[in-house]
């Protein structure tokens, strides 16, 4: 290759003469022509640069404190940008949680649909019982007969339940209780729709109808709504972040530091923790264990340090601000979590 051009093919700025890069972009000195031996080690120098930087930011990540005290001290182009490692782990958690099986991962099985129709089937089960019975009662007219069907059909009603045609759309949801609605035929609730279920029984009023028809859709597949709660909490996560950045500043505002140091610091610690829940979901997904204990004991371990490294204060009064952030996080978490519910609960 030539380095005799005295512009940048890329950028079009003078070159110092014998110069090999351009001192404004940055790209080569070249006469545009490529070979292989040159296509390749160009390639394999921007993969690993790549992955240095990445493998640094993932490194220092797990040290509390590291990679924001690394970005106020000016080494930037080191590690990958805050906003970009937040958005990374934000994409790698909701593609974890789409991933798995959300049943599994949650230990909570989703069978109230798979019981109803299994209580549906019992009952044709004793019908069929009850006529038998009748029938044989016709031809063995004999008391010895009889308390022996009587006893069988008592058995089997005692062994598998007795549930009637009806049930009361209470016994499983009773988050609203003023529809006016509440026994069903289940028969009504195992072949038609939600909102055939809600023309059919008229609860009065649009309300009573929306509650109505959603706790039917949710008695139908529970996992509609835990999914969509899951999904909608994955992305209000990433929007109380300025929140929690103003939380640091009221408890650190003697430290006169700006809030967007603040920012940059919640979007460490978020990211840790989306990394962390990412990592201990799919454990539990392999393993059959939960492990939601251990990671939120990690996580305010992990956020203990960080506040001694970035802040550094006396461990007494960082042990005491990790209680009160720990407090006002908890609140502010169980406050959007009670939201995003109720309005899921009317949309999903």
């Amino acid at each position: 290759m030539s380095t005799s051009t005295s512009y940048c093919k890329n950028c079009e700025q003078p070159l110092h003469k014998g110069a090999a890069y351009c001192a404004h972009c940055g790209q080569k000195n070249t006469d545009g022509r490529i070979t292989v031996r040159s296509l390749f080690t160009e390639f394999f120098d921007a993969v690993f640069n790549i992955e240095s930087r990445t493998l640094r930011t993932l490194r220092a990540l797990f040290i509390p404190g590291k990679l924001t005290e690394e970005y106020f001290e000016g080494r930037h182009k080191r590690y990958v940008h805050p906003l970009r490692t937040l958005l990374v782990m934000s994409i790698l958690l909701i593609l974890t949680l789409g991933y798995l099986d959300f049943d599994k991962v949650t230990n909570h099985p989703y069978v109230i649909w798979d019981e109803m129709q299994r209580q549906n089937q019992t009952e044709l089960v004793i019908d069929s019982l009850v006529m038998a019975r009748q029938q044989t009662s016709a031809v063995f007219q004999n008391d010895t007969v009889d308390q022996a069907l009587d006893s069988l059909q008592y058995f089997l009603r005692r062994r598998v339940g007795w549930y009637g045609d009806s049930f009361n759309l209470r016994k499983y949801m009773t988050l609203f209780d003023n529809d006016g609605v509440r026994m069903i035929k289940r028969e009504d609730f195992l072949q038609l729709s939600p909102k055939e279920l809600t023309d059919k029984y008229e609860p009065e009023g649009w309300f009573n109808r929306q509650t109505f028809q959603q706790t039917a859709k949710y008695i139908q597949d529970e996992s509609v709504l835990s999914s969509y709660l899951v999904g909608s909490m994955s992305w209000i996560a990433l929007l109380i972040m300025p929140v929690i950045a103003f939380m640091f500043q009221l408890f650190y505002r003697k430290q006169k530091r700006f809030y967007v140091e603040h920012l940059v610091f919640s979007f460490h610690l978020h990211s840790f923790f989306f990394l962390l829940l990412s990592l201990g979901l799919l454990i539990a997904y392999g393993t059959g264990i939960s492990l939601l204990i251990l990671v939120i004991v990690l996580s305010a371990i992990y956020l203990l340090f960080a506040l001694k490294r970035v802040y550094q204060e006396r461990w007494g009064r960082t042990i005491g601000k990790l209680l009160l952030i720990g407090i006002s996080y908890m609140v502010l978490l169980l406050a959007i979590f009670v939201g995003v519910t109720v309005s899921s609960f009317f949309i999903f």
